[in-house]
């Protein structure tokens, strides 16, 4: 997983073409070709035509309207003059040109903007709509303070909750394909953490303070986002951001709604479809230092990964709590016989609850008697037949009971029966996920101000909307109960669902003050609403108040009637206990439910929680072969996966939950997994190239490629790109080096990969494209003793190239920094610089070099290595300076120290040193030498030249011989 780390200077961001993964297509000019702005009941929406997904800001202007800025887009020609008339949107004259900006003017206070992609249409979606209640709703404040921040996480989507003392100026900033900006009018003083991380969707959070005004908001995701929103919560001073991989249904549909009718029809939202939903069953949770989950990505060996824990939610349930439409007082003489009949067998079929039979009866009286004066009486009783028998769990007959109440509601208006029938058919609708339907119908009783009715219509609107995800709306619902009609029964649930509100936005404080508060108010409540004590079990569990929970755990074992069974409840028990690290409880607890419950799903979780105490992979096995619930199943292979991790086992780890991993629908667990997976193939290259087992690592890589690309730490890949350089197969290695990119690399890392691509083209013998990498290389941030490496390898290549003097400067630079680099690399420093300077006849200068290189390699063992080059090199400038004697003692160094023929100059130098001898006077050397060259070496016309020179010194000693005779 890439990590990627950026700087900040005042809360601006510079890309340059090419960065950060941007390619040359995606750098060329969007264009926007059309727009709309429609002003609907209770919000704006704007709709952008573009060639392609933009790069966008989109910020709070203090004065009640949005600013709207794409980056490198072009516009129509003329394209101004169109929006004159047009109240809602104008072009923003003073922008800059590089940018089209607009200025979106509503008159309604924003209580959520959402903006998104929708891809297929080529469609950017901004819509505003208005708060749901003027608390708290005025022009945004500059200055305020952030108290805290939240994280919430869900597929693909993220949430960040700010906790702020007034509502601020805001501004997000899309510029990275990954990556979003949050610009905030808050001080972040009081934030101690200001770092997050998570092995999420989200990466990362990096806060930053730009002033003592603002605060800026990096995070980092593992996709583009398609869709961002940003709300305001006045509960408790909200400032909310969501961020989405992909456009919600809803968005979606209102891009689809806008292109026909244009009026604002609320688009069907899936309660039943998490992943069609915005954050349906969202844990929020505070992340600091001690408690924040580490991205696994920087897990070490030793870290302890636990059981993913499987969460309830308390889900809001419908009931029907109105009587029966009234028993009907008539006269029976008044009726034909047949009425009587059926009136007398159709209220026996009531009474004894046969509601078939009272569906039978029903459908015949109305059939055979049109005109009766007991119609309508009859057909809202058949509508009451077919909502019981659906209640009582015939699901499949949902649409019947709305068509029954539909004919009774349209043929008798003016009953008073109608508004109980509307609750009832928005309590089916509701369970048959056409929530938007149910809340038309509650809408419709509302609207009629039924004093004994209005209430429990608010409070089924208010549990219907907290089902599709509108908690806003649904609080406003239940706040109503309580201003209006707190003396009715319908008081003590709405205070229960706007305490559970609290728990599920993350205000376990407030959560826990309101539950107390009802539990004083309302001692009844457990027994009328069982489900409410696994809400305060939960709501002490996010307050690490393991007691309480157990108490209330223990209470709902007790009462029962909860939506969690008996050996569920009893494994939360040992939970708690697991929590205080009070191993030995949770441990009766969960073989208490073991041993109770075999084969239930509370077994499966508690077997797991007991093999993570005693590392039994055989038990994590006998739970992922016999668990019938594919999610526990694969828990118990993640947490024989997360041991083997422990233990080091990476390649035991892979082949266990890969296939887990790779399944195509993506569960939490399964993510988990996949994460699991990366982490064991990084860690198994990362053993492999500590082990110098190259050729092993590059086997590991290539069987897992085509499942970890764009998904595996760039530093990884480094390693692979290193064992292709170490095998050497460079071209390979250029490949892998060639897929990363340096500013996806921690800084301390960062040097070995420019460094390890420099060699290979070196390798190559690739100068040119070595030097340029290099050079590239110099300029970004590294590490000190990192950038001198980099020097050096630029050095060499100059030299290489003959750019001597350019080499020489860098030198010097090296060794006026020596304080950074090891005894190797200095020695290698000065070894160079001497060759350098002797290339260009400073002789002197390339003398003193060469005597410092010798003496850090002399007094440093892993130096010594260099001797033998650089006692050559010091016999070539003696020997260029006619210090003859002292060249050749150089020479005779270096040859002894392991100067061998591997080197291309040796029969260079071997006969440089021949020449020596003879100007030293030692000619006998000298015709040894020059033999071994004449008989040895590779070059002709050296072999020539010191064919010659014998000749010449055996011509000197036969004319010296035959001097000798004469006298």
């Amino acid at each position: 997983m890439s990590k990627l780390k950026y700087f900040f200077i005042a809360g601006i961001i510079t890309l340059f073409p090419g960065q950060h993964g941007l390619t040359g297509a995606e750098a060329i000019k969007n264009k926007l070709s059309d727009l709309e702005a429609v002003k609907k009941e209770s919000s704006f929406l704007y709709t952008f035509k573009l060639a392609k997904k933009p790069f966008y800001s989109l910020g709070d202007s203090g004065n009640g309207w949005l600013s709207l800025s794409f980056k490198d887009t072009d516009k129509p020609e003329g394209f101004g003059a169109s929006l004159v008339n047009n109240p809602y949107i104008h072009l923003d004259s003073a922008a800059d040109k590089t940018k089209t900006d607009f200025v979106l003017t509503t008159d309604i206070y924003h209580g959520r903007v959402t903006c998104g992609w929708i891809n297929e249409r080529s469609v950017f979606l901004v819509n505003i709509e208005s708060a749901d209640d003027t608390e708290n709703t005025g022009n945004a404040n500059t200055g305020t303070v952030i108290k805290d921040i939240r994280f919430g996480f869900k597929e693909n989507a993220a949430r960040m909750v700010i906790g702020t003392l007034e509502r601020p100026r805001w501004r997000i900033e899309y510029s990275e394909t990954n990556a979003l900006m949050l610009f905030i009018d808050a001080t972040s003083e009081r934030v101690k953490t200001r770092n997050y991380s998570s092995d999420k969707w989200l990466n990362s959070a990096i806060v930053s303070e730009i002033n003592d005004k603002s605060t800026s908001v990096r995070l980092d995701l593992n996709s583009a986002p398609d869709q961002t929103g940003i709300s305001w919560i006045p509960v408790g001073n909200r400032f909310v951001l969501d961020m989405a991989e992909r456009p919600e249904e809803i968005l979606v549909r209102l891009s689809s709604d806008n292109n026909t009718e244009k009026k604002d029809t609320p688009a069907k939202y899936n309660i039943n479809d998490p992943e069609k939903n915005e954050f349906r069953n969202i844990v929020r949770m505070k992340i600091d230092k001690n408690v924040a989950m580490n991205n696994i990505k920087n897990s070490t060996a030793n870290e302890k990964v636990s059981v993913p824990h499987i969460t309830a939610d308390i889900k809001p349930t419908l009931k029907e709590t109105l009587t029966a439409s009234a028993d009907i007082t008539v006269n029976v003489d008044k009726l034909s016989p047949g009425e009587a009949f059926l009136l007398g067998r159709i209220r026996q079929a009531k009474e004894i609850s046969d509601y078939g039979m009272g569906i039978t009866l029903a459908n015949q009286f109305l059939n055979e008697f049109p005109k009766s004066i007991l119609r309508e009486a009859i057909a809202f009783w058949r509508g009451d037949f077919y909502f019981d028998q659906w209640e009582k769990g015939d699901k499949g007959i949902g649409e019947k009971v709305i068509r029954a109440y539909t004919f009774a509601v349209e043929n008798f208006e003016k009953s008073k029966y109608v508004p109980p029938a509307y609750i009832r058919m928005a309590i089916v609708a509701s369970e048959m996920d056409n929530g938007y339907q149910a809340l038309g119908y509650l809408s419709i009783v509302i609207s009629r101000d039924i004093p004994e009715l209005t209430p429990l219509a608010y409070l089924t609107r208010g549990k219907i909307f907290l089902q599709i995800d509108q908690t806003e709306k649904a609080i406003k619902d239940f706040k109503t109960i309580l201003d209006q009609y707190s003396d009715t029964k319908y008081a003590m649930e709405a205070n229960l669902w706007i305490g559970n509100y609290y728990h599920k936005v993350g205000l376990y404080q407030e959560a826990e003050k309101k539950l107390n508060e009802i539990e004083t108010m309302y001692p009844g409540l457990f027994l009328e609403y069982p489900d409410s004590i696994l809400l305060n079990a939960k709501n002490y569990i996010y307050l690490k108040k393991y007691s309480e929970a157990r108490e209330h755990l223990f209470r709902a074992v007790n009462l029962g009637g909860q939506q969690e069974s008996l050996d569920l409840l009893l494994s939360r028990i040992g939970d708690t206990y697991h929590n205080e690290e009070n191993d030995k409880e949770a441990e009766k607890y969960y073989r208490m439910v073991v041993d109770y419950y075999p084969g239930s799903e509370g077994a499966s979780i508690s077997k797991l929680r007991l093999a993570e105490y005693f590392s039994d992979i055989a038990m994590l096995d006998e739970v992922g072969k016999t668990s019938t619930d594919e999610t526990i199943s694969e828990i118990a292979q993640l947490e024989k996966g997360y041991q083997l991790f422990e233990n080091k086992e990476y390649a035991e780890t892979i082949k266990t939950i890969k296939e887990i991993a790779l399944k195509p629908i993506q569960t939490e667990t399964r993510k988990d997994a996949k994460r699991l997976y990366l982490r064991s193939v990084e860690k198994e290259i990362e053993r492999l190239k500590d082990a110098g087992m190259y050729n092993d690592l590059i086997f590991v890589y290539d069987e897992n490629r085509e499942d970890i690309t764009d998904k595996i730490n760039p530093e990884a890949l480094v390693k692979v790109a290193e064992g292709y350089r170490k095998l050497g197969r460079n071209d390979e290695a250029v490949r892998v080096y060639n897929q990363i990119n340096a500013h996806d690399i921690d800084i301390d890392s960062r040097g070995n990969f420019m460094l390890g691509l420099a060699d290979s083209y070196i390798s190559m013998n690739d100068t040119d494209r070595a030097i340029t990498f290099l050079e590239k290389a110099k300029k970004e941030k590294i590490e000190q003793n990192d950038l001198q490496m980099v020097n050096m390898r630029l050095a060499d290549m100059y030299q290489l190239k003959g750019r001597n003097k350019e080499a020489e400067d860098i030198y010097n630079q090296i060794i006026k920094n020596s304080n950074t680099l090891p005894p190797h690399d200095m020695a290698k420093a000065y070894l160079n610089l001497g060759i350098n300077f002797k290339g260009r006849k400073q002789y002197n200068e390339a003398r003193n070099a060469l005597v410092n290189s010798i003496n850090i390699a002399l007094d440093n063992k892993g130096s010594q290595e260099l001797l033998p080059r650089s006692y050559i090199e010091l016999g070539n400038v003696l020997h260029a300076e006619g210090k003859y004697l002292q060249a050749v003692k150089a020479f005779e160094k270096g040859f002894d120290l392991g100067y061998d023929s591997d080197n291309q100059d040796y029969w260079e130098i071997r006969f440089r040193q021949a020449m020596g001898y003879i100007k030293t006077g030692d000619n006998s050397k000298a015709e040894t030498l020059l033999g071994d060259i004449s008989e040895g070496g590779e070059d002709s016309i050296l072999q020539q030249r010191a064919q010659l020179k014998l000749g010449s010194i055996q011509l000197s000693k036969q004319l010296k011989v035959l001097s000798m005779g004469e006298d």
